[in-house]
């Protein structure tokens, strides 16, 4: 893909090694297992491609503003010139991925908590696995009752199966990680090793599929949505949650929380080099309408359900969704730049 360089300031320049200011907040299990995570990118261990066309449009022309995410792991980003999708584009190779995610993910996005420290932690009375199951139970309303068997892909430890399967669902889930795979499997929840093959493979359909900050980490989305389709009832739902690009992404004077989601007006800690993708939910139901699924609830943090069942939606026209995209990000760095805000930075770190 073409890409024309318009780094959104010196912060999102390619660089080795852990930002210096990111240091404090990880624990030194963290720094070494980032450490050797940039080592086996550097020998070739790991292998990072390029898109030839856009993922979503086919366009073959992009504007990228960052080189690096929020670890210093080179990452390329960039928004699509034809329908203003911001994506990865240097995603991980298929056959990197598995060690990526079993030798590393869990590791540094975790901050060195153990696996069962992390179950505890997210299912918590405050924790988002109730309320992602408090959002789908509401928007579903009286269909709830219909729902008898509950899929995760992804599912990590199981957390957010929990609620359901206390509700009394059949609920399973897959990930690649036995460790905190067994974290749930001792609270009782059908957890497998493996990705959406392994589920396929039991030949059970689910009324509900929950994709939880998966969607974002897909590679080629059409291929891994049809494939997940495959697992669903001809009338089930997808429920699809992954950090929207314009909520979790505002100017302090626009900032906003909900649910225990909140906003930031630094963009560069928003970015992850497993994270494929950047929507909104207009281009998330895009992505879901191409493959025949109807939005019924949604909005920009993202959290959207979809309806399995309808005719597949050819891509409509979004001319000028790049321009507004990039002065959206551009505006919030500036922001994050500024004197007020570097002033409350400090003051946060030294109180």
């Amino acid at each position: 893909m073409k890409k024309e360089r318009h780094l959104l300031s010196k912060r999102y320049k390619e660089k080795r090694g852990i930002p210096f200011f990111s240091k404090y907040k990880m624990s030194p299990d963290t720094i070494d297992c980032l450490k050797r995570f940039e080592n086996e990118l550097m020998r070739g261990g790991i292998k990072q491609i390029e898109h030839a066309q856009c993922p979503l449009c086919s366009n073959e022309d992009g504007i990228l503003i960052s080189e690096a995410d929020r670890f210093g792991i080179p990452c390329k980003t960039v928004i699509c010139k034809g329908c203003g999708l911001v994506f990865n584009d240097s995603f991980f190779s298929e056959d990197s991925l598995e060690a990526v995610y079993k030798k590393f993910y869990g590791k540094i996005n975790f901050n060195g908590l153990s696996p069962e420290e992390s179950f505890l932690k997210r299912t918590r009375p405050d924790a988002f696995s109730w309320k992602r199951f408090a959002y789908i139970s509401f928007q579903l309303g009286s269909d709830f009752r219909n729902i008898n068997t509950v899929f995760e892909i992804g599912c990590r430890d199981g957390c957010n199966l929990l609620p359901f399967y206390l509700a009394g669902k059949e609920v399973m889930g897959c990930d690649f990680d036995e460790e905190y795979l067994n974290a749930g499997r001792k609270r009782g929840l059908n957890l497998v090793y493996g990705g959406t093959n392994s589920l396929t493979a039991l030949g059970k359909k689910a009324d509900l599929i929950i994709l939880s900050h998966v969607v974002e980490h897909f590679i080629d989305f059409n291929k891994e949505i049809s494939k997940i389709k495959g697992l669903l009832t001809d009338s089930g739902y997808i429920y699809a949650e992954v950090p929207g690009l314009l909520n979790w992404n505002r100017k302090r004077c626009n900032a906003v929380a909900e649910d225990g989601y909140r906003s930031s007006n630094d963009f560069l800690s928003y970015l992850q080099a497993v994270h494929n993708y950047h929507f909104d939910l207009e281009k998330i139901s895009l992505f879901f309408g191409k493959a025949g699924f109807e939005m019924i609830a949604g909005d920009e943090w993202v959290r959207a359900l979809f309806r399995n069942g309808h005719s597949a939606k050819s891509l409509k026209n979004i001319s000028g969704a790049a321009e507004k995209v990039f002065m959206h990000i551009k505006s919030i760095e500036r922001d994050y730049k500024s004197l007020c805000s570097q002033f409350q930075r400090i003051a946060r770190k030294i109180l």
